[in-house]
């Protein structure tokens, strides 16, 4: 039996079939962040994954230290995931007042203000 874990990157989206789903178990839940801590039968990498939610995108994002998960700032993370997923920063500034920051491309504002306005999972 073997995985894909090592090949992925630091995060995936949790709502395609990048994460090798059929060697997944889930070892805790974190119910009022929505989220969930897996872990790999084959290779014990842990996985903090998005729970679902309507019109969301989640992220799984590696973690190698189980026992701080709830504790494991994943903000910096979705960001760089919002920009990648979304083909980089535009030439354009971001249109939340008093914002300098470059917006994502196809949208009209930033990383961070994106993630407030959409929550992360645009």
């Amino acid at each position: 039996m073997s995985c894909d874990c090592a090949e992925l990157g630091v995060s995936v989206r949790s709502d395609t079939t990048s994460l090798p789903s059929g060697h997944m178990v889930c070892v805790a839940i974190d119910r009022p962040a929505r989220r969930k801590l897996y872990a790999c039968k084959c290779c014990n990498q842990f996985w903090i994954v998005d729970e679902w939610a309507h019109n969301q995108i989640g992220l799984a994002i590696k973690t190698s230290s189980p026992r701080e998960w709830k504790k494991f700032n994943d903000r910096p993370i979705h960001l760089s995931h919002l920009v990648r997923e979304n083909g980089g920063l535009s030439d354009e500034i971001c249109t939340w007042a008093y914002c300098e920051y470059r917006a994502i491309k196809g949208h009209s504002y930033c990383s961070h203000h994106a993630l407030r306005v959409y929550g992360f999972r645009t």
